[in-house]
């Protein structure tokens, strides 16, 4: 969710359903090495032990939902195994960004704060430590149904004692809780953006390193658009998909040629003074015209694209891929406006779904979630 164009927060839950589990015995009564016995459900009406009897009809009397249903079911007969099922969990992870443009922030700069449990944190706001809910926490239920509390030689039987907590998953009485843990991490690209890399290892062919200059003609066609998508002709070429109207496509074609003319009129010029540099040239400088190029290229996308959300229904922008989408995305387009300095390493802050970035001649595949 983006608020106000200023803070991103991203949720991350899941729920699951319960573990199944089965009533054992605690220890290893069958002498196998492994404590792993399935329990006998005694009936409290038939149990020839008064004390397992009583103990066996309060743990009915006391237990609810499935461990009831599961020990209700199973009466007078030997735990099926996985017969039992804990409670669905859930879990969650938050985190918060800010746009560095917004906060007055290098562009290269990503302040964040994530929180891990942020369930549990609201649990032990909401309730002190002798009610908590269990909030964000995966718990395990105790299995033991029965434990061994002696050993009869006249039947040749052991004595058990019902245990009052079995399936029980109060949090105050886990040994393990997931912790709520809060971060904040300031991240900082401090290495040449990926446009500037890419616009001087093609000026340096021919130049400072071995080959063939690339020709006015091939630079144009390189940065005729700036060096990205452009978002009108893709759309076009999907109207089958779309199902675009007769004068839609008309409206479209006609606000693509006017992106296109005019995107013309910026990257001729830039092109040609691009071609034209020496053998010794100043990378800076080159830099400079190719981002003043970007600039105003962004620009006339930031015009056109409310023009492009008018012209296409509800359903059809729902078809757009996530690329298109994103370059229609005045937050995005802004975001990028100079260059995806600080967007490297999944910090760039507007967009959605993977975002294809021509780093100039070349494609930059950057995955931003929203």
């Amino acid at each position: 969710w983006n608020a106000f164009d200023l803070i991103r927060i991203n949720w991350f839950g899941s729920v699951r359903s319960g573990t199944p589990f089965t009533p054992t015995v605690s220890g290893d009564v069958n002498g196998d090495g492994y404590s792993n016995d399935r329990a006998f459900v005694f009936n409290p009406s038939t149990a020839t032990d008064p004390a397992v009897a009583a103990s066996m009809q309060a743990l009915l009397a006391s237990s609810t939902g499935r461990v009831h249903d599961c020990l209700a079911s199973q009466l007078g007969t030997i735990a099926v195994r996985n017969s039992c099922q804990g409670p669905w969990t859930h879990s969650a992870n938050l985190s918060i960004s800010f746009n560095p443009i917004k906060v007055r922030m290098p562009q290269r700069a990503t302040l964040s704060f994530s929180v891990s449990n942020p369930l549990g944190a609201a649990d032990m706001l909401l309730h002190d430590n002798a009610h908590l809910r269990g909030w964000g926490q995966s718990p395990t239920p105790d299995p033991s149904l029965l434990y061994v509390r002696g050993f009869d030689p006249a039947t040749n039987r052991y004595k058990y004692d019902v245990n009052q907590r079995f399936g029980a998953t109060n949090p105050q009485f886990s040994a393990f809780r997931m912790p709520v843990t809060v971060t904040a991490m300031l991240r900082f690209d401090v290495g040449p953006t990926r446009e500037r890399q890419a616009l001087t290892q093609q000026l340096n062919l021919g130049r400072s390193i071995e080959g063939n200059k690339i020709p006015e003609q091939m630079l144009k066609a390189i940065y005729g658009t700036g060096g990205f998508v452009n978002p009108l002709a893709t759309i076009l070429r999907q109207s089958d998909t779309l199902q675009l109207t007769v004068p839609q496509a008309d409206s479209l074609a006609t606000l693509n040629r006017w992106y296109l003319i005019r995107a013309d009129s910026i990257w001729t010029p830039i092109s040609h003074k691009l071609a034209e540099l020496p053998k010794q040239y100043d990378a800076g400088d080159a830099y400079a015209m190719y981002r003043t190029g970007r600039r105003a290229t962004i620009d006339l996308l930031l015009k056109v694209a409310a023009d492009v959300r008018g012209v296409l229904s509800a359903e059809q922008r729902r078809k757009l891929p996530a690329l298109v989408t994103s370059y229609l995305d005045p937050r995005y387009l802004t975001s990028i406006r100079s260059g995806t300095a600080g967007a490297g390493g999944g910090g760039g802050f507007p967009g959605g779904g993977p975002i294809f970035i021509g780093g100039g001649g070349g494609a930059r595949t950057i995955s931003i979630s929203r």
